[in-house]
């Protein structure tokens, strides 16, 4: 399927995947345009990459107590409102938590993010795979933005990720492997240390999506077939004195006991006025008598004071 004399040491010498996609691939990268719009877009531009996504809101930035951004993200935005004067972040998943828009962030901070985006974007080519690159503050970072025609499950990002990064040492993980809403500032977007993140190419790309999600699982296949091997998985260690269940829930090593006759008073009283505190009492019990997630689970079914 893949050419066999393709190469992945230094900057990828490789022969076309396939002719026709590779003519697709240059056709599309010379019709774009070179920008679009300028900064005062960036508002209309996030607006309309937050259609294809379904959300009505943004990530916002947030000040600590000095005044200064923390780069969390942890506030929002409604998209219905008028732009915001801090840096935004826009999800990268729908309501579902499906991907549609992958966004490679390569971090000056942990490698070279220019030789790491030549690098991915060469891969991009060759699956005829349209995308827009941008530097994305002062720092001299990337972010190369890939629009999807329908949403990506987030197993399938994981995984591309993962095997991108042991090629690419200045990727971050987090944005496409978390199981939580993830979100990055869209091209145009303020930075919070001055500037935009500036396209190198069209956005048009991302406003009429032509990757599908199909396409994904192909590039990663190709890279696993030119032997990118996936790190391997870590390894976790249970803390000593711990066991688990055949749920994989944690306990207290030891055979399990008997409630002491003051917390089964409590199991019976109806609930207190500070219903947390007697709650906190029985479960810490609980635990200490080595009972189960399961035996838990059947108190809190049985008893009034839970």
């Amino acid at each position: 399927m893949y050419p066999p004399e393709a190469n992945l040491k230094g900057d990828l010498i490789i022969a076309p995947v396939d002719a026709k996609l590779q003519i697709h691939a240059e056709s599309t990268r010379r019709a774009v345009s070179p920008t679009w719009g300028t900064s005062e877009s960036a508002w209309e531009l996030t607006l309309s990459l937050s259609r294809i996504t379904g959300r009505r809101s943004v990530r916002v930035d947030v000040r600590d107590a000095h005044g200064d951004f923390t780069n969390s993200y942890t506030a929002t935005h409604p998209t219905r409102s008028i732009a915001p004067d801090w840096p935004w972040a826009l999800p990268l998943t729908d309501n579902a938590g499906g991907f549609r828009f992958l966004c490679f962030d390569l971090d000056a901070k942990d490698g070279n993010p220019q030789r790491d985006a030549h690098r991915l974007t060469r891969w991009l080519d060759q699956l005829a795979i349209t995308y827009v690159v941008c530097v994305s503050g002062p720092s001299g970072g990337r972010h190369v933005w890939v629009a999807l025609t329908a949403a990506a499950d987030a197993a399938t990002v994981n995984q591309l990720a993962r095997r991108a990064k042991t090629q690419l040492t200045s990727l971050h993980l987090s944005p496409l492997t978390t199981a939580t809403t993830v979100a990055l500032r869209p091209p145009l977007s303020p930075h919070r240390a001055g500037g935009h993140s500036q396209p190198l190419g069209s956005v048009e790309v991302l406003l009429t999506p032509s990757t599908t999600p199909q396409r994904l699982a192909q590039l990663d296949e190709w890279l696993q077939e030119e032997g990118v091997e996936l790190p391997p998985a870590p390894q976790t260690s249970r803390p000593r004195g711990v066991d688990v269940d055949a749920d994989g829930h944690p306990y207290l090593a030891g055979d399990r006991r008997d409630l002491s006759p003051r917390i089964r008073e409590l199991l019976a009283s109806p609930p207190a006025a500070d219903t947390s505190a007697t709650m906190a009492q029985i479960f810490l019990a609980a635990a200490n008598a080595r009972w189960r997630r399961a035996d838990v689970a059947a108190l809190v079914r049985t008893y009034p004071a839970l």
